[in-house]
């Protein structure tokens, strides 16, 4: 067996991610540099890992897998990387060249399936070590724990309706809409992953357009109508309505043709992700952090249409043409929308996000 020795005086900085999907591994080289390597916990203190070791253990146990044996069978192992940067932005750059490492070495060897452990994509954390200044400290997890603490059931209402109904099969065309919608959507709040995120949350929107108006055409013809934005279709279609004429004259969106071009480079970015697999690191279109931001977009457009097509089931809207057509202008476009009133019916404080600046922290669903 070949003798690998790791010289940690090699670069300022490291990071070790634990990994799973090996039984046992002994110390192996990735690249050519090498720029990586596989280890295992030696158990002994000889090996000079111990500090490591100890600071992977207190991550596990940040992330609520003090009991990691399932992942590890009691046996940690990582992939240690040499950085010239371990700020927040390079640990996240490491997470995803140690995804690729980790991909290209399972096709290396038969059989082996390794992968991170509890690998956040967005925040740029993984269970794992940070060596800076001479010592190895854990990655950590923050307290993401957020909700409302319920003190008594809400009261019947038209959602347990519309559940009795998808129970039965009975939906309408709308309500089967919308339920796909709200499956893509509770999938991309699931993920860690910004580009599948964004994926879900736009095929969840695409979903809710109408039949043969599910692409560009479609997107750029409906989507901006969820902020108050009228696209030309819009505009035409509802000149004969004094009332919601009026609205959109006396109470345009500022942010209105910013809408309506970052929803078209959305959808360019859609088909980049749909058709040639990019991620957030890969795509040609967009800076990593833009991702993030079209994923945010995404999300909340998403909500939106949820809630509105919500509040429609109630109001015994049955066909998608009818929903997009009669009520949402007319549920939107008034001085009496609640949105409207309290400020947030144009979506100001998601678009005008520069992105440039970092990423866009997770938002109100309204």
């Amino acid at each position: 067996m070949k003798n690998i020795i790791i010289d940690m005086s090699s670069a300022p900085q490291w990071v070790a991610f634990a990994i799973t999907g090996v039984l046992t591994i002994p110390p192996v080289e990735l690249g050519l540099g090498p720029n990586m390597w596989l280890i295992e916990n030696p158990k002994r203190t000889s090996q000079g890992f111990d500090e490591l070791f100890s600071a992977v253990e207190e991550s596990f146990k940040s992330f609520n897998l003090a009991d990691h044996t399932h992942l590890t069978l009691d046996n940690i192992k990582v992939i240690l990387i040499p950085m010239k940067d371990t700020s927040p932005k390079g640990v996240k750059v490491a997470l995803d060249c140690a995804d690729a490492a980790l991909s290209i070495f399972n096709k290396m060897v038969p059989m082996t399936h390794t992968r991170l452990i509890s690998w956040h994509r967005r925040q740029g954390l993984a269970v794992g070590a940070i060596y800076s200044n001479g010592h190895w400290t854990p990655i950590n997890q923050p307290n993401l724990a957020s909700g409302p603490a319920l003190i008594q059931a809400p009261d019947t209402s038209s959602w347990d309706q519309f559940l009795t109904q998808l129970l039965r099969g009975e939906l309408s065309p709308l309500g089967t809409a919308l339920q796909k919608c709200m499956s893509w959507n509770s999938e991309s709040q699931r993920t860690a992953n910004v580009a599948h995120r964004f994926a879900f949350s736009w095929i969840g929107l695409e979903s809710m357009l109408p039949d043969k108006e599910k692409d560009q055409a479609g997107s750029k013809k409906r989507l901006p109508l969820l902020v108050a934005t009228a696209s030309k279709y819009y505009s035409k279609a509802l000149r004969g309505d004094e009332q919601l004429h009026s609205f959109l004259s006396n109470h345009p969106n500022p942010n209105g043709k910013l809408w309506r071009d970052e929803i078209e480079r959305m959808y360019a970015y859609r088909c980049e992700v749909f058709h040639e697999g990019v991620t957030d690191f890969t795509s040609q279109r967009v800076e990593p952090e833009q991702a993030d931001w079209y994923s945010k977009i995404a999300d909340f457009l998403c909500d939106r249409v949820v809630m509105l097509a919500g509040v429609a089931f109630a109001d015994d809207i049955r066909t998608l043409e009818e929903f997009w057509d009669f009520f949402l202008p007319r549920f939107l476009l008034t001085e009496e929308c609640q949105w409207f009133k309290s400020g947030v019916l144009f979506g100001n404080h998601v678009i005008e996000h520069d992105w440039r600046s970092g990423i866009h922290p997770e938002i109100n669903r309204i």
